[in-house]
């Protein structure tokens, strides 16, 4: 391969199919985190100033990762918009 040409269709459809693996593993770690963050902030009883703020740095890192993980599942679903393009182009010889 010429380092100017781009890359075979099946090392593209490789990579984002590779991409689209590490980015669910990543969703799916976020949402693991948020539901032990979720469940250590349900099971403490709050009795004090401090724990009042340490329940408001919880309630933000627990919205934090419920964006994350949004952010992820969005990711995911442009990666799966690219494996659709890339296989559509690489069965009919169409570059995208």
């Amino acid at each position: 391969m010429h380092p100017s040409s781009p890359p075979a269709a099946d090392a593209v459809l490789a990579a984002l199919a590779a991409a689209r693996g590490l980015v669910r593993d990543a969703r799916a770690d976020a949402a693991d985190l948020r539901l032990r963050a979720m469940g250590i902030a349900g099971g403490t009883r709050w009795r004090s100033r401090a724990a009042d703020d340490y329940r408001a740095a919880m309630d933000e890192f627990i919205a934090r990762l419920d964006r994350l993980v949004s952010e992820l599942g969005a990711c995911d679903g442009d990666v799966a918009d690219m494996q659709r393009t890339e296989a559509a182009a690489a069965l009919t010889g169409v570059s995208p």
